[in-house]
């Protein structure tokens, strides 16, 4: 119940640039990022390695705090 909770607020102070991309959409985001292999902002390349649309990339960029708060995990793993 208290993960919800803190869930539920930090929602409200994180504000959520369209519709959240999805867990999944944010996990293979974070490889590419994690690895190194390129810049975050070419996101031809983020594609091709990600395996995500350029739309995906895009939400996942604008929506990166909220997605960081909600997946903790998935930054740290």
């Amino acid at each position: 119940m208290l993960n919800k909770h803190l869930s539920n607020k930090i929602e409200t102070i994180v504000p959520v640039i369209g519709e959240l991309p999805s867990k999944a959409d944010f996990e293979a985001y974070e490889r590419v990022r994690a690895s190194g292999e390129t810049n975050m902002f070419d996101v031809g390349m983020v594609e091709m390695l990600s395996g995500l649309s350029r739309k995906e990339i895009i939400a996942v960029m604008k929506n990166y705090a909220a997605l960081d708060n909600k997946y903790p995990t998935v930054r740290k793993s």
